[in-house]
C-alpha cells in the first residue's frame, strides 16, 4: 500500500464539500491522510510517494516553524502475512499485530483520506513462517498533535530503496472523544503544511 494504491468506490461517507463532510465516526477507529507531492492525475493509482528533497526541504521547515513540538523518532520493522499485518517496533521493543480493513476514502486538493476498521489481534496468532507477503522497515519522524492525532514523516526501507511519505494518523477507538475537535486539529495541521508548500 505504500509505493502506490488503488483507488476504491466511495461507499457514500463522504460529498464533494469537503475532507470531512458529513463523516460517520461510529464507523471506522482508524484514519490516515497522505499529504501528495503531485497532483492527482488518476484517481485509480495514486503515487502517495515524495521526493527526496522535497520530503526533507518541507520536515526543516516544518521543525524551524515551531508550530509543533518537537518531533520524536520511531523504528519499526514491518511483516505482512495474508491480511495480518505484524508491527515490531524497533525503538520501544514492542510487538503488535492488527489487520486492517478498508471503510472509505476521499480525495480533496491532494489530500488522500482512507478510513480503516483496525482490528487489534493476539501476537501468537501470527504464523510461523518465513513465507511472508512482504517485509520492510519504517523510520519515522513524528510531530504529536494530540494524543490521538499525529503527523508523520515516514521512510521505508525496502529491497535497499527508499520511500518518502507524509501523512496524519488518528486512533478513534475511543467512543468520548469530541469529533469536532479532531475535525478542526487535523483541518488546522493541514493549513499548516499547506502554509509551507506554498
Amino acid at each position: 500500500m505504500f509505493n502506490k494504491i488503488n483507488s476504491f468506490n466511495n461507499n457514500g461517507l463522504f460529498n464533494n464539500n469537503g475532507l470531512f463532510n458529513k463523516i460517520d465516526f461510529s464507523l471506522f477507529n482508524y484514519l490516515e491522510i497522505d499529504i501528495l507531492n503531485k497532483n492527482i492525475k488518476n484517481e485509480n493509482i495514486i503515487n502517495i510517494n515524495w521526493e527526496k528533497k522535497n520530503f526533507i526541504d518541507l520536515l526543516n521547515k516544518l521543525i524551524n516553524s515551531k508550530k509543533f513540538k518537537k518531533p520524536f523518532e520511531k523504528q519499526h520493522r514491518i511483516i505482512k502475512y495474508n491480511d495480518l499485518i505484524y508491527n515490531k517496533n524497533i525503538t520501544d521493543n514492542k510487538f503488535n499485530l492488527y489487520n486492517l480493513s478498508y471503510i472509505d476514502k476521499n480525495i480533496l486538493n491532494n489530500k488522500l483520506l482512507i478510513l480503516y476498521k483496525k482490528n487489534n489481534i493476539p501476537v501468537f496468532q501470527f504464523p510461523s513462517t518465513n513465507n511472508y507477503n512482504d517485509d520492510y522497515y519504517i523510520n519515522k519522524i513524528i510531530f504529536k498533535i494530540t494524543n490521538i492525532i499525529y503527523l508523520n514523516f515516514e521512510i521505508k526501507k525496502k529491497n535497499n530503496k527508499l520511500y518518502y511519505r507524509i501523512y496524519i494518523n488518528q486512533n478513534n477507538n475511543k467512543t468520548n472523544i469530541d469529533h469536532n475537535l479532531i475535525i478542526k486539529n487535523i483541518t488546522d495541521t493541514i493549513n499548516i503544511l499547506d502554509t509551507l508548500l506554498d
